[in-house]
């Protein structure tokens, strides 16, 4: 193992790179979302940003899978839950038709996470692909704990 001089080290960092090797934690719970109502509705639909999807899942999907999802059809997939260690199978992956930056859970989502789940507007979850199951993981970060006021007695 090298040491480095102080001036070694402020010239790595003055060129923008190191040689030193470091461990960082792995931290997979990179797609995160606060649910709207429009995530909750009776349209049984999860929307994720493109940018999420381009940069956690597109990555690491097969470039067949991937190219599934920008189809009509979507691809089906799998969701593993987390918190209660249960699959999901029905849902469908897919790009949303009427937005270029949205992707979409649908089918299942309602009634396999919203209703299950009891999910409210304002938690806060989270989610990864994982490549070596072919599946989204599923978790729920934050449970919104706000309480609506009380209505006014008169």
């Amino acid at each position: 193992m090298k040491l480095y001089t102080p001036r070694e080290e402020e010239e790595e960092r003055r060129k923008g790179v190191s040689t030193k090797l470091g461990l960082r934690p792995y931290y997979p719970w990179n797609m995160k979302k606060k649910l709207t109502k429009s995530d909750l509705g009776h349209q049984s639909r999860l929307l994720l940003s493109k940018d999420l999807i381009d940069e956690y899942v597109k990555p690491v999907m097969s470039v067949d899978s991937f190219d599934k999802i920008q189809s009509m059809e979507g691809l089906k997939v799998s969701v593993w839950d987390y918190d209660t260690d249960s699959v999901q199978n029905e849902m469908v992956f897919k790009k949303w038709p009427s937005s270029n930056s949205s992707y979409v859970f649908i089918q299942s989502w309602r009634n396999d996470f919203v209703k299950r789940r009891n999910l409210q507007a304002g938690d806060e979850i989270a989610m990864f692909w994982n490549a070596s199951y072919s599946r989204f993981n599923f978790r729920v970060l934050n449970k919104n704990s706000a309480i609506p006021p009380a209505a006014p007695k008169f």
